[in-house]
């Protein structure tokens, strides 16, 4: 993890940084009750995007190629399985 923190701010120091700001109804409830409870109101988000080679091939690599494995996870498509994932998490509808 702390490896992607170093990173992540090697990447925005080399990176013109576009920033968003969204204030919502719940934004101001949650700094609110933050304030009441004396917990820090600070809240940093960083967006990494990359990019996927969605005809490239997944399976089970070097010792972790076992029979067992890849019965276990089939060879599937970059792009098919970020498909599956998104509607696993409920972002893209089937």
């Amino acid at each position: 993890m702390c490896s992607i923190a170093i990173l992540m701010t090697q990447l925005e120091a080399h990176l013109i940084l576009c920033l968003q700001v969204v204030c919502s109804e719940d934004t101001l409830l949650a700094l609110n009750k933050a304030k009441a409870e004396g917990s820090s109101t600070w809240r940093v988000s960083s967006t990494v995007f990359g990019h996927i080679a969605s005809d490239q091939v997944l399976t089970p690599l070097g010792h972790f190629a076992t029979a067992q494995a890849t019965q276990d996870y089939p060879a599937v498509d970059a792009g098919k399985f970020v498909q599956q994932e998104l509607e696993a998490i409920k972002l893209k509808q089937r």
